[in-house]
């Protein structure tokens, strides 16, 4: 009988610790989980404190850029042909007003097409691409065909409370 007692106790015991070690375990697994949500959060919150920072002071301009001029010298830099210009209505929203032209490449390579729209996109801070779509010219597989808006962008004019003369 005190062997069976004994047993109990030593089983009783095992399980104590059992748990209790479980139960360190999970403690411990819970501490590192803690940590790395902090470690996320601080990151969140510096990556968004940079992204502020990082925000670049784009002063907006009374007159627009020429975008044809602008668009034809990098077109000489690059081995892109513009065949014609195609400027659109200026749309105000807000304090600011969008100038846009749209101009067709036929027969451009994936090449000559990257380096065209990386600069159009970062020499100057206010020119974006608006709409670009592009297509497999029918005459040659290994070339593209592309119709695309290129925008910028300036202040728009002060309202002068007259009706627009057409």
């Amino acid at each position: 009988m005190a062997l069976a007692g004994t047993a109990a106790v030593c089983v009783v015991l095992f399980v104590a610790f059992m748990i209790r070690d479980g139960l360190s375990s999970i403690k411990q697994h819970n501490e590192e989980r803690r940590e790395a949500l902090d470690m996320i959060e601080t990151y969140r919150i510096a990556e968004a404190e940079h992204a502020a920072s990082a925000m670049p002071d784009v002063e907006v301009p009374d007159e627009a850029l020429d975008l044809d001029v602008y668009l034809q010298r990098l077109a000489d830099q690059t081995n892109v042909d513009i065949p014609g210009f195609s400027s659109q209505r200026p749309e105000t929203e807000g304090a600011f007003r969008r100038i846009s032209t749209s101009i067709e490449l036929d027969g451009v390579s994936i090449y000559d097409l990257v380096e065209f729209l990386e600069r159009v996109e970062t020499e100057e801070e206010l020119v974006v691409i608006w709409e670009m779509d592009i297509s497999q010219n029918f005459r040659d597989n290994e070339m593209l065909d592309v119709e695309m808006t290129v925008s910028t962008f300036e202040r728009a004019p002060p309202d002068d409370g007259g009706e627009d003369e057409e």
